[in-house]
């Protein structure tokens, strides 16, 4: 929780600026991740990935990550 206020605004406006391309926001509690992109210069949110969701990666179509695994004990 202590972090995700720098997560959500400090590196997010710190990544755009700086042009990368894809970003990932881990919430481990709730157990999903959101995927962000870049356009136009700016983040959109590409997607939001649950526990029982494959993650496919927007810059590298062939990473694929099964969410579930990640957020096994």
């Amino acid at each position: 929780p202590h972090t995700s206020k720098k997560d959500l605004n400090d590196k997010y406006q710190i990544y755009e600026e700086n042009g990368v391309k894809e970003y990932w926001v881990v919430y481990p509690g709730e157990e999903y991740i959101e995927v962000y992109t870049l356009a136009n210069d700016k983040y959109v949110r590409h997607d939001v990935y649950a526990n029982d969701e494959t993650l496919q990666s927007v810059l590298f179509p062939n990473l694929k990550i099964d969410i579930k695994e990640v957020f096994e004990a």
